[in-house]
C-alpha cells in the first residue's frame, strides 16, 4: 500500500466516524429535545388550551359580577325613591282619565239627545227630553 492509499483509507474512516457522530448527534437531539416537545404539544398543550378557555370564561364572568356589584353599590348610594310622591301622582293621573271619560260620555249623551230631538219623527211627535220622573209621569197619563 502506498502512502496515498493509506491516507485515503484514513480519510474514509474519519469521514465514516464524522457521519456516525452526526447521526448520533441528530438522534440524541431528537430524543432529548424534539420528542419531548412533540409529546408536550400533542398532550399537555391541548389541556393547557382547554384550561385557558375555561379561565377566560371565568374571567369574563368575574368581570360581569364586578359590574353588577358596582351597579348595586351605586344604587345603594342613590337616595331612595319616595313612594309618598307616587301615590298622589297615580291618583291624579287616574282621576284625569276618569274625568276625561266622563266628559266624553256627557258629550256623547248631548249629541244623542240633540240628534234625537232634531229627527223628523221627534219634531212631528214633539218628544221632549225628559228625566226618569217625567217619563213615568207621561206613562201614567197615557194609561
Amino acid at each position: 500500500m502506498t502512502s496515498a492509499g493509506a491516507a485515503l483509507i484514513r480519510v474514509g474512516q474519519t469521514e465514516q466516524g464524522l457521519g456516525e457522530s452526526e447521526r448520533q448527534y441528530i438522534r440524541n437531539g431528537h430524543d432529548a429535545i424534539i420528542a419531548p416537545l412533540q409529546r408536550f404539544l400533542e398532550g399537555e398543550m391541548r389541556n393547557i388550551m382547554r384550561e385557558r378557555k375555561i379561565l377566560e370564561n371565568k374571567r369574563l364572568d368575574l368581570d360581569a359580577c364586578k359590574n353588577r356589584v358596582r351597579k348595586a353599590r351605586a344604587m345603594q348610594m342613590q337616595p331612595p325613591v319616595r313612594d309618598d310622591i307616587w301615590v298622589p301622582l297615580v291618583f291624579f293621573f287616574s282621576s284625569l282619565c276618569v274625568s276625561s271619560v266622563i266628559r266624553r260620555m256627557e258629550w256623547t249623551q248631548e249629541r244623542y239627545w240633540t240628534r234625537l230631538e232634531s229627527s223628523p219623527t221627534a219634531v212631528a211627535c214633539s218628544v221632549p227630553r225628559c228625566s226618569v220622573d217625567a217619563t213615568t209621569d207621561v206613562h201614567t197619563l197615557h194609561t
